[in-house]
């Protein structure tokens, strides 16, 4: 009987015929099922060490030198930003104090000797200078 007839009359009023396997496809299965055991002792032991390997590294992050490395660079970066402060604040207090000296400049103070019209309270850095050696 043709797979046909098994697919519109169905399994039951078929009758199977016996089947004999031959002495190399029990070879094969026989071969196939070791090779699948095997590959299962094998394989999935070393699917999960690898997979292990890649997890501790994730978790890991940084190795102890590494960290002592970033360590360092934290400690310099903190040193730069404590200066760039400083350095803020003394620009901000130079700017008060020029700001003030204007303003006194302004309220009719006298100009400095040797100091510019345009500038007050600043030497005029363009005049000549008297040199004693010649």
């Amino acid at each position: 009987m043709t797979n046909l007839t098994v697919l519109l009359i169905g399994p039951a009023a078929v009758q199977s015929e016996p089947t004999q396997l031959a002495a190399y496809q029990i070879v094969e299965l026989v071969q196939g099922g070791l090779f699948a055991m095997v590959l299962m002792a094998l394989g999935i032991p070393l699917v999960r060490a690898i997979s292990r390997r890649f997890i501790d590294r994730q978790r890991s992050g940084v190795s102890s030198a590494d960290a002592a490395r970033l360590e360092r660079i934290e400690q310099a970066v903190d040193a730069i930003a404590v200066e760039v402060e400083r350095i803020a604040e003394a620009q901000r207090f130079s700017a008060k104090l020029a700001a003030d000296q204007l303003s006194d400049g302004r309220d009719g103070a006298q100009l400095s000797p040797g100091a510019s019209a345009g500038r007050p309270g600043r030497p005029n850095t363009m005049a000549p200078r008297a040199n004693p050696e010649r």
